[in-house]
C-alpha cells in the first residue's frame, strides 16, 4: 500500500505560527513511510530554537475514496 508523507516546519518564535517549509513524499509502503517521518522527525536540520515540525504519513487509500457530505 503506497502512502504519502506531509512534512511541515514552522517558525514559532515571536508568539507567530510561520509555515517555513513544507513537503510530500510519495512511499511505496506505510511503513517505510513511517520510518522517514521519525527520521525527519528528528534530523539535526530541524531542531533550530523556535522552530517545531509536524509529520505524518496518510495511506494513498485515504484519497482514492469518493467525499462524503
Amino acid at each position: 500500500m503506497k502512502a504519502i508523507l506531509f512534512f511541515l516546519l514552522f517558525d514559532i518564535s515571536g508568539g507567530k505560527l510561520t509555515l517555513v517549509e513544507g513537503k510530500h513524499l510519495v512511499f511505496h509502503s506505510y511503513e517505510e513511510c513511517q520510518k522517514v517521518s521519525k527520521s525527519m522527525a528528528s534530523s539535526l536540520d530541524w531542531k533550530k530554537k523556535g522552530y517545531k515540525s509536524f509529520s505524518t504519513c496518510i495511506p494513498q487509500e485515504a484519497f482514492d475514496e469518493e467525499p462524503t457530505m
